[in-house]
């Protein structure tokens, strides 16, 4: 089972995408133990967004390596964080069907159009 899930940070303190992506990328590697980044770097949504990205992978047991992804949003003062988590398997098989889905989020919802109920 995977799930991509998605955390909201309404009072970022910062106006920098990059400063919240490494608070957020030093928060994960302090906590986990073992943790490491496999890859950091900008990125640009499906809507044009930037966003950032970063992968990880650690060892929660000795036999089970994880495998996590994360694309940071910044909007305004509100920061989003997009985590999805993978075995090396599902990685490979479900992992690019995964990152379009986290590339296409939205932040914005749409706006009615006029004569169109909210």
């Amino acid at each position: 089972q995977h799930n991509i899930i998605i955390n909201l940070n309404p009072d970022v303190e910062t106006d920098s995408l990059r400063d919240y992506a490494d608070w957020q990328i030093a928060s994960l590697t302090g906590e986990l133990k073992g943790c490491r980044v496999l890859y950091q770097g900008p990125i640009t949504l499906a809507n044009g967004l930037s966003a950032y990205k970063a992968i990880f992978c650690w060892y929660p047991t000795e036999e089970l390596r994880i495998y996590q992804e994360q694309i940071y949003v910044l909007v305004g003062t509100t920061g989003y964080n997009l985590t999805a988590s993978f075995t090396k398997k599902t990685r490979k098989t479900l992992g690019p069907l995964v990152e379009r889905m986290m590339l296409s989020f939205n932040p914005n919802p749409p706006t009615p159009s006029p004569g169109q109920s909210k």
